[in-house]
């Protein structure tokens, strides 16, 4: 993949995207090494998945963004999104 301009959030400015590095880090959370310490599939998978990813990104993403990306992940395995009991 090759990397992609997208908004940055201001008018007029524009960002780099690497979208190379977006699909490995899915790869990584949803297959990799992070695949085996979220441990999808079983109890508390999401809630795993949302502290290891908050911990990673290192203030990177919000608290609702890391949700979104794992629920995304959720639904990139298994179909649908994570629904709650």
């Amino acid at each position: 993949m090759s990397d992609a301009t997208a908004p940055a959030g201001e008018a007029g400015a524009e960002a780099r995207v690497d979208l190379a590095n977006i699909e490995n880090l899915r790869q990584y959370w949803t297959v990799g090494e992070g695949a085996a310490r979220i441990r999808w599939g079983t109890d508390g998978d999401l809630t795993r998945c949302h502290d290891l990813v908050m911990r990673e990104a290192e203030g990177d993403l919000n608290s609702d963004q890391a949700w979104g990306f794992c629920n995304n992940l959720h639904k990139r395995l298994f179909g649908v999104p994570n629904q709650p009991d």
